[in-house]
């Protein structure tokens, strides 16, 4: 259910904004969220919140 709504939202928003942190890289859900954004072809729009890898950055998002 919770996957359903936020592909909803998603789906929803002309911007994808994602919150970087050694956490949302890590999740896989996150990852899921940043791919389903990216097949609708949303504006990504990374902030950085805490440092991370930069090599564990998903490349759409480390393009930015």
């Amino acid at each position: 259910m919770h996957g359903e709504r936020i592909e909803t939202v998603i789906g929803q928003v002309d911007t994808f904004v994602f919150v970087i942190s050694p956490d949302s890289i890590a999740s896989e859900t996150c990852r899921k969220e940043v791919a389903f954004a990216q097949s609708l072809n949303k504006r990504l729009a990374p902030v950085m919140w805490r440092r991370t890898d930069d090599r564990a950055v998903p490349e759409a998002l480390a393009r930015i």
